[in-house]
């Protein structure tokens, strides 16, 4: 038997002529509908792009607050090695550790004051005749020159 001769195989027109004309298809219907399935396909890929940014900046997101709550967590450890310590998400409270706090005593109204020094006892005795010899100086400078 002699060989076939071979085909030229169809170009994408005529094979589109092709299957219209099998299947009653309008050419024009099916390019239109290629049309909006690739645009479809674009917009979808877009939201795609869009989604997959969200989803890292959602991954950032979430590592930077597992960080701050590690730290959060090391310094809740560190403070609960103190006495007295309630935890507390509105912020770190300690409360006041007994003995930690330096009472202030009142001063007793009945106890006599302390007597005046030699060094106020002398300014007191020549600061008027320092300020009758010199009657414009402020009291800062007044005090040197008594001495």
């Amino acid at each position: 038997m002699p060989p076939r001769a071979k085909k030229a195989a169809p170009t994408n027109e005529n094979a589109t002529l092709a299957v219209s004309a099998k299947a009653n298809v309008d050419v024009n219907a099916v390019m239109n509908e290629r049309k909006v399935l690739a645009e479809k396909n674009t917009a979808l890929e877009n939201q795609i792009d869009e989604l997959t940014k969200r989803l890292t900046e959602v991954e950032l997101s979430k590592t930077q607050t597992e960080k701050k709550a590690k730290k959060f967590e090391a310094e809740v450890k560190t403070l609960k090695k103190t006495k007295g310590f309630t935890p507390s998400f509105e912020g770190i409270q300690v409360s006041k550790i007994e003995g930690d706090t330096k009472s202030v005593s009142k001063k007793d109204e009945s106890k006599p004051k302390q007597p005046a020094t030699a060094y106020l006892l002398y300014c007191n005795a020549h600061r008027e005749q320092a300020r009758a010899a010199n009657p414009d100086v402020s009291f800062g400078d007044l005090t040197p020159s008594i001495l």
